[in-house]
């Protein structure tokens, strides 16, 4: 978890190593990347070490890659020589997170403003990149065939300050690294191209953060690379005002040495000012890495977790999203219920990208005081736990782990809950008379509906009291001659209901990679409480169609 944080400052190095700048620069440049790494004016755009505590590791990771990546990629172009390296380093940077595959690949557009070596260098590139995309083949290729499936994380970052893109940490090389631009600028020399290539870098960067929601990215991503950029700038203009390389003193007298102490005395000062301006991380390093068993609050976690123990075939465990989680560890610990519980939850660590996200989140806000909107175009409302039952019931959550006074209340005036357990400020309640399974026979026929926009009429429907029995097909999903076999929804919130009038008896196996189950009524539509993915197969079945809310739908064959 910490490798890309600490691979940053020689990632740098070797990047300024390959545009030729000279010792000490590369070196005082590593150490510079202090600022960058101590920067605590965010927890969540990516590499700082406040965003690897709270969980961007694969993203530090990535971003240290692409930051030496950027760099060889110059040498590369230069010499025409170790794209099939250069690739591999771009597959592994790729594969650690897309966003600095983006930042990365963005910078090479520089070499082909180049009218003169053109060709060759976009042969290079697109060796590079070709080979590259090749690479990263097993984990591309299903990933592109999906995104139908998935959620768009596209968040639009609202500053309420300059000053959340230019911390303080950040702010005494802001005007150095202007000073640096206006001197490319004033005094075009050859020997500059290394810096206009990463004054590039840092303007792509600007200009995929302008573009990221469109395209579906959270465009606070790519601010990092930026502030990355801003600080080498600085150190280039370091470079400039002070006499800091050996070349420019005399080397046959003891003066010599002055750029090597020169230098040392930079990088330390750096390193003292990175941890004076830290006040946060010390602390937050040994709350996580002290791990959960330290906590003083361990032994509830544990009676929480045996209260409600069990296997990923019982009816899954749902919790009240509150930051008072945060006593265990993380305000985000119940996410590990299967491995502190056995027992399936709602949410997990790929929650964001999932097809049923926006739904979990619905849910999630009646369910919580405090609930949260993380995917934005979407509605959400207000705590309202007597609303959420029907929808936890269609989830197969018949478990809640409650914290709040409000929803212990709720659940406690509400015949259809049982309370199980309670300590200290924590309850666990169960849904009485449930049906246990996640295959079941709906009440009522499903609905066919036709849709431009399918994942906001599923979530129209999941918003909508009165439509929560029906299940919906997308036509569009289902062969022409199969449309007709179920009633037409013109609306997703006002589908027909035609009842199905059995009594069927199923017993189901669940695995974690497997679902497999025996009826009482072949032929009918089975609806399934599992999040839907595009590469199912299935086995015994008539026909099987995509439902809301991103559930599978099967018509079995026979009876198992």
């Amino acid at each position: 978890t910490v490798l890309g944080t600490f691979a940053l400052p020689l990632a740098t190095t070797v990047a300024l190593l390959a545009l030729r700048l000279r010792f000490p620069i590369p070196a005082i440049a590593g150490a510079a990347t202090l600022l960058f790494l101590f920067n605590e004016g965010n927890s969540m755009w990516g590499g700082n070490i406040p965003s690897t505590l709270a969980g961007e590791f694969a993203f530090s990771l990535g971003f240290a890659l692409s930051v030496a990546f950027v760099g060889l990629l110059y040498r590369g172009v230069e010499r025409q020589r170790g794209w099939r390296w250069l690739a591999a380093l771009l597959a592994l940077t790729g594969l650690c997170h897309p966003i600095a595959f983006l930042n990365a690949t963005a910078a090479g557009l520089f070499f082909l403003l180049d009218r003169r070596h053109f060709a060759r260098n976009l042969r290079f590139l697109l060796l590079t990149y070709g080979l590259a995309v090749l690479l990263m083949g097993f984990w591309l290729i299903p990933l592109v065939g999906k995104l139908p499936f998935a959620t768009a994380i596209n968040w639009k970052w609202h500053f309420s300050s300059w000053r959340e893109l230019l911390p303080p940490i950040l702010q005494p090389v802001a005007p150095l690294a202007l000073l640096d631009l206006a001197w490319l600028a004033v005094r075009r020399r050859p020997e500059d191209r290394p810096l206009w290539y990463l004054a590039f870098a840092g303007l792509t960067s600007v200009v995929l953060f302008i573009n990221a929601t469109t395209l579906g990215l959270p465009e606070i991503r790519f601010a990092p690379f930026v502030q990355l950029v801003v600080l080498l700038l600085a150190v280039d203009a370091l470079r400039r005002l002070l006499p800091l390389e050996p070349s420019r003193w005399p080397q046959d007298s003891p003066l010599r040495f002055a750029p090597h102490v020169g230098a040392l005395a930079i990088a330390l000062a750096m390193a003292a000012f990175a941890q004076s301006s830290s006040s946060k991380i010390p602390s937050w390093i040994r709350w996580n890495y002290t791990g959960l068993e330290s906590k003083p609050s361990y032994p509830l976690l544990q009676d929480l977790m045996d209260q409600v123990r069990g296997s990923i075939s019982d009816p899954r465990v749902a919790y009240e999203n509150s930051p008072r989680h945060d006593r265990f560890g993380s305000m985000r610990i119940f996410e590990d219920m299967a491995l502190l519980s056995g027992r399936a939850t709602l949410e997990g660590v790929l929650l964001q990208t999932s097809i049923n996200s926006p739904s979990i989140y619905f849910l999630q806000n009646q369910l919580s005081k405090q609930g949260t909107g993380v995917i934005p175009g979407y509605l959400y409302p207000a705590f309202h736990p007597e609303r959420a039952t029907p929808r936890l019931a269609l989830y197969n959550a018949h478990d809640v782990i409650a914290v709040t006074p409000e929803l212990r209340t709720a659940f406690e005036a509400d015949p259809s809950w049982e309370r199980v357990f309670a300590r200290d400020d924590y309850a666990v309640f169960h849904l009485k008379d449930a049906d246990p399974h996640y295959v079941r026979v709906p009440r009522y026929q499903p609905a066919v509906l036709d849709s431009a926009d399918w994942k906001r009429d599923f979530h129209s429907w999941f918003a909508s009291d009165d439509a929560l029995e029906v299940p919906l097909l997308l036509a569009s999903r289902m062969p022409p001659e199969e449309r007709g076999r179920f009633p037409r929804a013109e609306s997703p919130s006002a589908p027909p209901r035609v009842a199905i009038e059995a009594e069927c008896e199923i017993e189901e196996h669940i695995d974690h990679l497997e679902i497999e189950f025996t009826t009482s009524c072949p032929g009918l539509p089975h609806w399934i409480a599992i999040s839907y993915f595009p590469n199912w197969q299935v086995e015994g079945a008539q026909e099987v169609f995509l439902a809301s809310p991103g559930f599978l739908l099967v018509v079995p064959e026979g009876p198992r």
